[in-house]
């Protein structure tokens, strides 16, 4: 009983570092970040490749197209390059089969 007593009349007083509560104020503050951080990345991620593929659309819906040397009213269109392109004759085709 006497050693119940003794255990009831001793006092603990905590030795705490003064820096204690600014130290886990900051790594609440930090850990509460990145949480925010990762919960919102895959929607900014989204947002960020949505607004490239429709910047991609907008710059392909607006932009010119190339002339074409196609006539509007349905005949077949030509290609004008100055000079005639060769093409050359290598003979008349084996009917043997065989390559000599």
């Amino acid at each position: 009983m006497q050693a119940l007593a003794e255990f009831r009349a001793t006092k603990v007083e905590p030795a705490a570092d003064p820096g204690f509560e600014a130290r886990f104020i900051r790594r609440w503050r930090v850990e509460r970040r990145s949480r925010a951080v990762s919960y919102w990345m895959p929607a900014i991620a989204g947002a960020v490749i949505a607004s490239a593929a429709l910047l991609a659309v907008l710059q392909i819906l607006f932009t010119s197209p190339a002339h074409n040397a196609v006539d509007p009213k349905g005949k077949e269109a030509s290609l004008d390059i100055g000079t005639k392109i060769e093409i050359p004759d290598y003979g008349a085709p084996s009917h043997t089969g065989v390559n000599q």
